[in-house]
């Protein structure tokens, strides 16, 4: 163990002594000094995690994933940059305010952080120690970052609603990255008819578009958000929806429409004028993706063909060898932990009915939270309501997502840093101590003065 966590720390020396590995280091030091000083820089932060924990490399051999510059220097030091902005972030916790009291940590989160001790302590005993050591290490900076120093910077509706619009900024870089190598060289993101984009996978693409694309309505339908501001998100919206059927991905269409349909429960009449606003746009922007035959894959959502119950079948039969404690995978080429698709599976299989039980318990933890609170906020100003609305929403939306994918499990990846932030916002809208919904939205406004019409109107 101690030998190969030697290699890996000398491959992240050598990296630090070359030109790129000392850029990642002066930005990661002008990260911690603007995080600690400045709110929007804390966030814009947030922003870049989540947008290079998105990036990856597809390993087919028959395909040249080189992408255009800058976006392959990026790529290559994604997870440096991932780590150093978490970095940046726990530094700035003495700068944390909790102005209200209250509790801050969700259970939820700590049941997953929980989770994944588990996961290293198998890994462990299953001679993989070194993989589950780094999993751990990272997991633990992210658990930090997300659920415990951003639960404390979301103190009131405006810090809420600049968590939200991190979640954007990351679906924004997203979404024009793929956009940029598109124009540059397609065929870097696009195989079979089915867009890959910056991630390397079909598949997660989709989910990162369906996990943007709901805070992104979500402005996009304020009444409290400039007007300049709205038609932009529109316009982001109508390229995201056409990507996610060009991945030909049903999970991530199901995520998406799961998402929507949750948020827009209480709202028909709304979601039918953004879904025809929407479709108007698209119609309009649909020239700009047929250049690359985007629509030949779009067939595949309409698929009826089980892609899912084989590698489900193989995670629960391996489940039944050791059903206790499980008995984790790890691939022999790159050395990463195996999980195929589902979380829940994936738990269940690692760490036997321990893991299994610790992931339901989590997950249940998180959605029943997010119910209570949209069941309370009905009450509430529509402001208000509409934030738990989408959180219990998206909580929904990844709760359902984690069936087909194991990225609950997975070392890096946005959607368990999402979901640590947006339990953050559920705890600190869940606490009995804050003060009234007025002066939530007085602070909004105070500090974003042209939204007090769209709060008046509600």
């Amino acid at each position: 163990m101690l030998q190969n966590i030697g290699q890996h720390l000398d491959a992240l020396q050598k990296l630090l002594t070359t030109p790129l590995g000392m850029a990642v280091l002066v930005l990661g030091a002008a990260m911690m000094i603007v995080a600690y000083a400045s709110e929007k820089a804390r966030w814009s932060i947030i922003s870049i995690v989540l947008w290079v924990s998105t990036l990856g490399v597809n390993t087919d051999e028959w395909i040249d994933h080189t992408l255009a510059t800058p976006l392959e220097q990026i790529r290559s030091l994604s997870r440096p940059l991932f780590i150093v902005g978490l970095l940046g972030v726990i530094c700035s916790f003495p700068a944390a305010n909790r102005r209200h009291g209250g509790r801050w940590l969700h259970p939820g989160s700590l049941l997953l952080f929980l989770l994944h001790i588990v996961l290293f302590a198998r890994l462990a005993t299953a001679g993989f120690a070194d993989r589950g050591f780094l999993g751990l290490m990272v997991h633990t900076l992210t658990f930090v970052a997300a659920a415990v120093v951003c639960a404390k910077w979301i103190n009131s509706l405006h810090a809420a609603r600049m968590m939200l619009g991190a979640v954007v900024g990351a679906g924004v870089f997203f979404v024009f990255g793929v956009l940029y190598q598109l124009v540059m060289n397609s065929s870097a993101v696009v195989w079979d008819n089915r867009l890959f984009g910056t991630t390397g996978n079909p598949q997660h693409a989709a989910q990162f578009l369906s996990l943007f694309c709901l805070p992104t309505l979500y402005f996009a339908t304020s009444t409290c958000t400039p007007k300049w501001m709205r038609f932009f998100l529109y316009g982001l919206l109508a390229l995201q929806v056409p990507l996610i059927l060009w991945t030909g991905s049903r999970t991530g269409m199901l995520m998406l429409l799961v998402g929507v349909v949750m948020y827009y429960r209480f709202r028909i009449g709304r979601l039918a004028f953004s879904a025809a606003l929407v479709s108007v746009i698209v119609v309009v922007t649909l020239p700009i993706f047929l250049q690359w035959d985007a629509t030949a894959g779009w067939s595949r959502i309409l698929s009826t063909q089980n892609t899912r119950s084989a590698a489900w079948i193989t995670e629960y039969q391996e489940f039944l060898e050791a059903p206790l404690f499980g008995k984790p995978r790890v691939s022999t080429e790159g050395g990463h932990p195996i999980f195929r698709e589902n979380s829940y599976l994936a738990a269940a299989k690692a760490m036997g009915v321990v893991g299994g039980a610790l992931l339901i318990a989590a997950v249940s933890v998180f959605v029943i939270s997010a119910t209570r609170l949209m069941l309370r906020a009905r009450m509430a100003h529509p402001e208000i309501a509409r934030l738990a609305d989408l959180l219990f929403a998206s909580i929904v939306m990844l709760s359902i997502g984690a069936v087909f994918e194991a990225y609950l499990l997975a070392t890096i990846a946005p959607a368990y840093v999402v979901l640590y932030l947006y339990a953050g916002a559920v705890q600190w809208l869940s606490s009995s101590s804050e003060p009234s919904t007025e002066t939530h939205l007085a602070e909004h406004a105070a500090v974003h003065p042209q939204t007090r019409a769209g709060f008046a109107r509600g």
